[in-house]
């Protein structure tokens, strides 16, 4: 029954992922505590309802910073961010990337098969991995452009 409240609540985040979505408005949906909701979540997924929300539309915002010359202002709101500010706040702590940084390093883009499948919660996990993969490349990749530089 948990499993399965939680896949229902990855369906519903992910078909109203750029509207502006709260905990309150999906446990009334579900009609669960907020509570049980956050606690069932989290115990499920190891993140927070709001940092699953972030990292998803980060995740859904790295294809058109790589594969378009849009402007990462234009990006941040398409992809549900109210401000260019808190955009690059939540790409730097989802990816230790600055938006303008990811952009700009080739490297990077191998590491960057998400999985966009219908198994949210399997998805969930490669894309943690994928995460995982692309944070730890920011310390190499920081002493190697500093090097260039000398």
């Amino acid at each position: 029954m948990t499993e399965e409240l939680i896949k229902d609540v990855l369906r519903y985040i992910e078909d109203n992922l750029y509207e502006c979505l709260k905990v309150e408005e999906l446990s009334e949906y579900f009609h669960y505590s907020r509570y049980y909701l956050l606690r069932v979540f989290k115990k499920y997924t190891g993140l927070t309802i709001n940092d699953y929300i972030n990292q998803r539309k980060i995740i859904k915002s790295i294809d058109k910073l790589i594969n378009s010359d849009n402007r990462i202002l234009n990006i941040a709101l398409t992809t549900g961010f109210n401000s260019l500010e808190y955009y690059s706040e939540t790409f730097l702590k989802v990816t230790h990337f600055s938006p303008l940084e990811f952009r700009k390093n080739p490297n990077i883009s191998k590491y960057l098969p998400f999985d966009y499948s219908n198994d949210l919660l399997n998805s969930l996990l490669n894309n943690n991995r994928i995460l995982n993969n692309i944070k730890n490349i920011k310390k190499p990749i920081k002493v190697l452009n500093k090097s260039l530089k000398k």
